[in-house]
């Protein structure tokens, strides 16, 4: 069978696809560019590690106590950021909660308040911060003995 042109119907079709595939190539790209576009609460989804490197935890040598669970949090502390706006936080203990991003600061709220650690305000949230070049994130809080400066990299 033909078309009018003399040409087959499978011919036909194949020039008319890729007419059509032509004219409708921007908006795919459009389209696709929506959807690859990362909100600002997008890029902070992901898993962290501490990095001692990049932190500063004064030496607490009076209270050896404190001191241990300032060694035991540098060596396991992770955080990870859900995209259904949960957290887990683990460290000297587990801690669960929700977050939300307001500018360049997560507000990380436990579901109990009591387990949240000496780095929450006293409502029990953590304030974190992102760093500057978007790699990672800063807790920041002063102890008697020093300034306490968590840096948290992204790992996952």
């Amino acid at each position: 069978m033909r078309a009018k042109s003399g040409t087959s119907m499978c011919e036909s079709s194949l020039g008319t696809l890729v007419n059509l595939s032509v004219r409708a190539l921007p908006l795919a790209a459009l389209v696709f560019a929506a959807g690859c576009a990362s909100s600002a609460e997008d890029r902070v989804v992901g898993i962290y590690s501490l990095d001692p490197v990049r932190s500063n935890i004064p030496e607490f040598s009076n209270f050896p106590p404190l001191q241990n669970r300032m060694r035991a949090l540098s060596r396991n502390t992770r955080l990870k950021i859900r995209s259904d706006h949960s957290f887990i936080l683990t460290g000297i203990r587990v801690t669960e909660g929700t977050w939300q991003l307001e500018g360049d600061t997560i507000h990380l709220r436990p579901k109990d308040p009591e387990a949240a650690s000496i780095l929450a305000k006293e409502d029990g949230e953590f304030l974190v911060t992102l760093d500057e070049d978007g790699e990672g994130l800063v807790v920041e809080q002063p102890t008697p003995v020093g300034q306490i400066r968590l840096y948290l990299r992204k790992t996952g």
